[in-house]
């Protein structure tokens, strides 16, 4: 239903017009489209018109938007970024739009209740760790996959973060609803399933949740007009928000059959049990980007503990492997299947990508302290390290009495044991202090139990690991 004849002498003057500012020494390809299919970072595009293909050989401008309701992005949202930085790779301009208007409206998307308020300072200042995190992600990607590669000849761009809440501070509401409201219908909100399930259980549904679809649709609208942007990206779960834009911009468009724009979807990234993985997941812990919320050595963890049957998908979606790169990473795991080959692969791709080349050496650090028994390397982490994985619980700070502070009193402080089970546990042979086994209760701790960064690693049974840090 979507398909509709092309005049390709009169779409690429037009298409010429738009873009000749941008990149236009750049050769680029007409089946950039097709390639994200093939990895997987797209499911499909709307509307189904023969021309997307001639459009993307020539350089456009893409667009995805980025809702601030957290102080961090998550791994759900990296995948939109991955999306754009191919777009980037392929020679297109990359726009990431920071919504901290739309964030306080409330996205009513897939969502079976009333979203929560969110305040405008809260929504600014998570705004701006956002554009951070997006900042320093696609810095990274330079850095350590672009820059001397076979790829450096060619120019990338930088992205350009802005704030929808520029274009709508100034906005009058009236002028708004005569202008725009008029061109949305209510009855295509109404057949979105999750609506439809509020109202028959008689659930609330506030007016600035309707209002949000006309607020990305005209988010759209003004990136289209402004910069020239003629491709949204954006989950499976957007394609009502982005068809409403995309109609928005065709109805008013003085000559419809001159603007071609396209929604591009996007997998949702799912839990064993099928559901979304979002940062409102409760089964799950939410893979945060940000290292204040979650530390790189939990977060290179995340992607070492993937299940097999994952490693292919993972592979196209968040690493810049070939195909046959690929295929070769895939046929050395599962010769080896214990080695997780494979998993190691994604793990350094997408630690380095976030984290970057320090992130990414202390999470390797950590994971062979802590699961290589490289007890040299545990000595060399640093507090903020140390504070970012072990935390209150599994962390703590004691003063040293020489001749005095025993096996014990350690056990009693840091896992609040009382001293019959601590004894019990040693002369059991359960207790280790950084690789070396204790047996006797009396034992006094000296400098040898004491590693470089002035610390001891405890480790009762096979698992549970304590910190202690010397005063």
């Amino acid at each position: 239903m979507w398909r509709q004849r092309v005049n390709f002498r009169l779409l690429n003057s037009l298409l010429t017009c738009s873009t000749n500012h941008f990149n236009c020494c750049r050769l680029l390809s007409g089946k950039f489209v097709h390639k994200l299919k093939e990895r997987g970072l797209i499911t499909s595009h709307f509307p189904d018109k023969d021309d997307v293909h001639f459009i993307i050989s020539k350089p456009q401008t893409f667009y995805a938007g980025f809702d601030p309701t957290s102080d961090s992005l998550h791994i759900g949202n990296l995948l939109v970024l991955m999306n754009l930085l191919h777009c980037a790779r392929e020679g297109h301009r990359v726009i990431c739009v920071i919504g901290d208007a739309s964030a306080r409206v409330g996205d009513p998307s897939d969502k079976l209740k009333e979203r929560p308020f969110l305040d405008k300072s809260i929504a600014v200042q998570n705004a701006s760790n956002i554009s951070s995190d997006i900042n320093k992600i696609f810095s990274n990607h330079y850095k350590y996959f672009w820059k001397n590669t076979e790829h450096s000849k060619q120019s990338i761009a930088d992205p350009l973060i802005i704030s929808n809440e520029n274009w709508y501070d100034s906005k009058n509401l009236i002028d708004f609803l005569v202008n725009i409201g008029r061109h949305i219908s209510v009855n295509q909100m109404l057949t979105r399933t999750y609506i439809k399930m509020r109202i028959n259980e008689e659930k609330r549904i506030p007016l600035s949740e309707f209002f949000y679809q006309a607020i990305q649709a005209y988010d759209w609208f003004y990136l289209f007009h402004k910069y020239g942007c003629r491709f949204q990206i954006g989950g499976n779960d957007q394609q009502g928000n982005i068809f409403t834009g995309y109609e928005l911009i065709r109805k008013l468009s003085k000559d419809k059959e001159r603007i071609p724009c396209y929604g591009l979807l996007i997998p949702l990234l799912t839990e064993e049990t099928g559901g979304k993985i979002s940062k409102s997941s409760s089964s799950v812990d939410v893979v945060w980007l940000n290292r204040k919320k979650m530390s790189s050595f939990s977060f290179y963890q995340y992607f070492i503990n993937l299940p097999d049957v994952k490693l292919e998908t993972y592979l196209k979606l968040f690493t810049f492997y070939t195909k046959d790169e690929i295929d070769s990473i895939l046929r050395k795991h599962f010769k080896l299947p214990d080695s997780r080959h494979a998993q190691k692969k994604i793990a350094e791709t997408v630690t380095l990508l976030v984290h970057g080349e320090e992130g990414l050496r202390e999470a390797q650090t950590t994971t062979k302290a802590l699961f290589e028994s490289d007890i040299i390397s545990f000595g060399k982490l640093n507090d903020r390290t140390l504070d970012e994985i072990f935390g209150s619980d599994l962390l703590t700070t004691m003063f040293l009495e020489p001749e005095e502070t025993s096996i014990v009193d350690v056990m009693v402080k840091a896992t609040k044991c009382n001293e019959m089970d601590a004894v019990k546990l040693v002369e059991q042979g359960a207790v280790r202090l950084n690789v070396k086994k204790i047996t006797s209760a009396g034992h006094l701790i000296n400098d040898e139990d004491i590693l470089e960064n002035r610390t001891t690693l405890m480790t009762i049974g096979k698992r549970r690991k304590y910190v202690i840090k010397w005063a």
